[in-house]
């Protein structure tokens, strides 16, 4: 993996030490890991896809969150933070938020925030799952997409694609209706 990404010793044998200066180490191994996590899953995405059609799958679509969640998630990042009662007063923060306002968006702006705050019966809410480094990674800017397009040649061969195309929800075509499912650091994901 390493020698393909043109590194010249295995990860393993790098001595990290965990302190401020080693941010943009915590940086570059979490988004490795996402690129990892995104490979992952387009994997088992394609093996669903592949039983579902008789023609070969040659382009993969990515389609990472749009502004207005990773917007929420920094929001949430914050007052998780300031240990902010999302219990208590999740609710109330959402509804006279700006983009609770916009009557086509309200449900999924609802949805969407009680997953990353509340999460449901079997997990906790997203904002209480995320390692440093995905914390690191979405309050520091970081392009998901570039990161992405960066890489697609190394995900085309990886996952055996001819095409991958990469662009944030709601700025193209939403391709399968994939798009609603994209978050921060875990994009929609389809074939054709």
């Amino acid at each position: 993996w390493n020698y393909i990404i043109g590194e010249n010793r295995l990860l393993a044998e790098t001595i990290i030490i965990n302190d401020p200066e080693n941010k943009n180490d915590i940086v570059t191994l979490a988004a490795e890991s996402t690129l990892r996590n995104l490979i992952d899953n387009a994997r088992n995405v394609k093996g669903l896809a592949e039983r579902h059609t008789n023609s070969p799958l040659t382009k993969l679509v990515i389609q990472t969150s749009p502004k207005w969640k990773i917007q929420l998630m920094l929001e949430a990042i914050e007052l998780h933070a300031q240990n902010f009662d999302f219990m208590k007063e999740g609710q109330s923060f959402i509804q006279s938020h700006s983009l609770f306002q916009d009557d086509s968006k309200r449900g999924e702006v609802m949805q969407y925030w009680r997953m990353l705050t509340i999460g449901s019966k079997k997990s906790r809410g997203r904002v209480f799952t995320l390692t440093e480094g995905e914390r690191i990674l979405i309050t520091s800017g970081f392009d998901e997409a570039e990161y992405i397009m960066k890489a697609s040649e190394f995900i085309s061969e990886t996952i055996d694609v001819h095409d991958v195309a990469v662009y944030a929800a709601g700025t193209e075509e939403d391709i399968a209706g994939k798009a609603k499912f994209a978050i921060p650091l875990q994009p929609g994901l389809a074939f054709l």
